[in-house]
């Protein structure tokens, strides 16, 4: 319906059916009247199927929103950030890595202290080195 931009038409159509109607004479004013109403109902349906339309585009995005795993694109997030209520700051907003790989035998993961309750990490003394001052908690 957008695409055709049939509304509009119908509505400028009826505009001048009236504009017709108030300068014809009284033989045709019945006419006009008939072609005004045609033209009304019409209409009245049009915007119900664009109404009903709306109504699937959104619940089909926003079941697209809802499927679990990364998003596809930028609008599928952004439709999600909006869905989950989150604050966006970047419009549209920046995708998250498409993946992120640990590799486990190099770097394990971490180890909660059970008395302090920081997480600790494993691995050789260059690891070390630069995660003395991470405190992630």
């Amino acid at each position: 319906l957008e695409k055709t931009q049939i509304g509009k038409l119908l509505t400028k159509s009826v505009k001048s059916f009236k504009r017709a109607k108030r300068t014809a004479d009284d033989g045709t004013k019945a006419q006009w009247d008939e072609a005004i109403s045609s033209a009304e109902k019409l209409l009245a349906a049009l915007r119900a199927a664009a109404t009903e339309e709306n109504k699937k585009a959104a619940q089909g995005k926003k079941a697209e929103s809802q499927k679990s795993g990364l998003p596809k694109s930028a609008g599928a997030y952004k439709i999600r950030l909006e869905t989950q209520k989150k604050e966006i700051y970047k419009n549209p907003p920046a995708l998250p890595p498409a993946s992120i790989k640990i590799d486990s035998k190099t770097h394990p993961l971490p180890k909660r202290d059970k008395a302090t309750a920081e997480l600790s990490f494993s691995g050789g003394e260059a690891i070390k080195a630069m995660l003395k001052d991470f405190k992630p908690n």
